[in-house]
């Protein structure tokens, strides 16, 4: 009599399983969503770091623009005439005005001004 092997037993290793369609389909999606998310990120970031101005232009008055800085410096007329801008104030005696420049301000003087 013979026997039929029983497939049940087989000592031989099974296959990987191949990827599901529904699951490749899964999977591409997700890694879109990621891009979708990661680019528009990445573009804000190199915004903030490398052009401050142009975010503080997009974002104006929101609560997500970047703090203005606020610095203070000393104006003077020096002895050949000319006018000093420093951070520091000028010897004692010297008659100087104290300046303060917002980094969110225009500190060019308008045209046809001394």
């Amino acid at each position: 009599m013979s026997e039929t092997p029983n497939p049940q037993f087989s000592f031989a290793p099974d296959p990987a399983p191949e990827p599901r369609a529904r699951d490749r389909r899964v999977g591409s999606k997700l890694l879109l969503a990621m891009i979708l998310i990661a680019l528009p990120a990445a573009a804000g970031l190199y915004m903030y770091l490398y052009e401050p101005e142009h975010v503080r232009k997009v974002l104006g008055n929101t609560p997500l623009a970047p703090a203005a800085t606020v610095t203070q410096t000393y104006k003077w007329r020096g002895a050949d005439g000319g006018w000093n801008l420093t951070s520091e104030p000028p010897a004692p005696g010297v008659d100087y005005e104290v300046v303060t420049v917002r980094s969110d301000t225009n500190v060019l003087p308008a045209l046809g001004t001394d």
